[in-house]
């Protein structure tokens, strides 16, 4: 450090040295000006239409849709992966209002219950069945209302890197660490509009070739109700994102797991082991996920007080890469979470 500057004034700190702040001013002003200069990732605006089967049984579990030159040198496909509780496809891409450009499938609302359809959308290069992995990628859920009375609709979707939403947004939003979920209420909403932005929810991904997204209704009704659902993938909102970082742990922490650790060393292939050290004796809920949101092992632990050891198999035809270990307490709050790096 020189001898004549000292940490007082209009002094910047720059490794070991201080220099006077205005001899380098127009240094730092033109270092964040470059910085600002650098390239943003634009998300695509993609187009989906006249989807076609390529697999399985129109709107039945394992059936396969195929939606061509959604972008430029991009094909993306989308399967059925669950019907839960009355919940059905009775049009994969109605177009008789709303936008053509969106991916808008009309589904059956089971009765008085919690119902949805799961889906896993895949993005390809164009005219192959190998997967691509897109930079950047904006998903806007339209028109997530009701019926105006019993029904109300709600959106799932694994691991973005953040969400949007209208500062008055109508919409109850949640993030549990792996999945983001937004809900809708019972007021209505007469057409699908983008202009009604209290009803969307946007969620932007990083680095991804694979999205599991779910879409349902929670319902107090004794009859079914068929609901148009529209799915945008462009950007509508360019300001206000919540970015979803990575907390070792999560705020849902109760007090008494306030002293939880775990920590996973020496990784080998499938097997993980774990060392769990807990403040008092209770049962937790060890899960493994797949960046993309699929649980791919789950184990209950008793654990005593103090240091507890358990091992974690992944599936065998499980890839090296980089997946996310959820720890959840017996009232099913998360507790904590983390990535594990499998070579």
């Amino acid at each position: 450090m020189d001898s004549n500057c000292t940490p007082a004034g209009n002094i910047v700190r720059y490794s070991c040295r201080c220099f006077p702040a205005y001899r380098y001013m127009p240094l730092l002003v033109a270092m964040l000006l470059s910085l600002a200069a650098l390239p943003q990732c634009v998300s695509p605006s993609m187009i989906f239409k006249t989807p076609s089967l390529i697999s399985g049984t129109g709107g039945t579990v394992g059936a396969i849709y195929k939606f061509s030159n959604v972008a430029t040198g991009i094909d993306a496909t989308i399967e059925i992966v669950n019907l839960m509780n009355g919940a059905g496809l009775n049009q994969m891409d109605n177009t008789s209002q709303g936008y053509y450009n969106a991916w808008q499938p009309y589904v059956t609302a089971g009765a008085n219950d919690t119902s949805y359809l799961d889906w896993k959308i895949t993005f390809k290069k164009a005219g192959t069945l190998a997967d691509t992995i897109l930079p950047c990628l904006s998903i806007t859920a339209v028109d997530i209302d009701g019926d105006g009375n019993r029904l109300k609709e709600f959106i799932k979707a694994s691991t973005p890197g953040a969400y949007a939403v209208d500062p008055n947004t109508s919409l109850n939003v949640s993030f549990d660490g792996t999945n983001s979920v937004a809900i809708g209420g019972v007021a209505t909403v007469p057409s699908i509009d983008t202009s009604e932005k209290k009803y969307m929810f946007q969620m932007d991904f990083k680095n991804v070739s694979t999205i599991l997204y779910r879409n349902g209704s929670i319902s107090t009704k004794s009859t079914t109700d068929v609901r148009h659902t529209c799915i945008y993938f462009q950007s509508f909102f360019k300001n206000g994102l919540v970015i979803l970082q990575e907390q070792e742990r999560s705020n849902t922490i109760p007090r008494n797991d306030e002293q939880l650790a775990v920590n996973c060393p020496g990784i080998s292939g499938r097997h993980i082991p774990v060392a769990l050290t807990s403040p008092a004796a209770g049962i937790y809920r060890f899960s493994v996920y797949h960046l993309q949101g699929q649980e791919l092992c789950r184990r209950s632990y008793a654990a005593h007080a103090g240091a507890n050891r358990l091992q974690l198999e992944l599936p065998g035809n499980s890839a090296a890469g980089i997946y996310i270990l959820a720890v959840s307490n017996q009232q099913g709050a998360m507790v904590y979470r983390k990535r594990l790096l499998v070579r």
